[in-house]
């Protein structure tokens, strides 16, 4: 089975004013050789920043692109926005309420921000699909809130966890192949994407 690979999108990178071509770049470009990222299988349209109406122009657009290329869309937090742009999935922060499966109108792949091992086995009951695991390594786009777990932590967490984990946090090309070979089904990154 091949790896998730998910870019996740930040409205002040690479700048305010590129970042959405950029994440269109990236999702029409042809793989380039290492040390450049591969070619996401997901774009994750994360930008607290933008208005509401901003953010579902945005996520319209990467939309229309991600349904050409074959790749899928996750909306970031926002559950009327990922059904409003018919988003493929929904990334929710560590703590929020797990939406009603039985009251979507159409099905949603649904992952959870963990920052500990235990809370894989939270999101997994709480009906998650995958979760993120954070940070791997200490973040390249953003100050970091939690510690570095480390590939030792994420290979056991990987082992004991009942949904697929996706490592993310200070990723490059070589700790995203570390990532993988400790048990990870995929990698999640900003700063490996987009930071200039």
């Amino acid at each position: 089975m091949n790896p998730i690979i998910i870019a996740i999108t930040d409205p002040a990178l690479p700048s305010p004013q590129t970042w959405l071509q950029a994440a269109l770049d990236l999702i029409c470009r042809h793989p380039l050789p290492p040390p450049a990222p591969p070619r996401p299988t997901w774009i994750h349209l994360r930008a607290r920043t933008l208005t509401p109406d901003d953010r579902l122009a945005a996520a319209l657009t990467l939309r229309a692109a991600c349904r050409a290329a074959h790749l899928k869309l996750m909306l970031n937090a926002d559950l009327d926005l990922a059904l409003a742009a018919d988003a493929d999935g929904l990334h929710l922060p560590d703590g929020a309420p797990a939406p009603d499966r039985a009251a979507l109108p159409r099905p949603l792949i649904l992952s959870r921000a963990c920052h500990t091992p235990q809370a894989l086995a939270v999101a997994h009951r709480e009906g998650f699909d995958l979760a993120t695991l954070s940070p791997v390594f200490p973040p390249r786009s953003k100050q970091p809130t939690h510690p570095a777990l480390g590939l030792d932590a994420l290979a056991r967490a990987c082992a004991a966890s009942p949904i697929p984990v996706i490592a993310l946090g200070g990723l490059d090309t070589e700790r995203a192949d570390a990532c993988l070979q400790a048990g990870a089904a995929g990698v999640a990154a900003i700063g490996w994407f987009f930071a200039p």
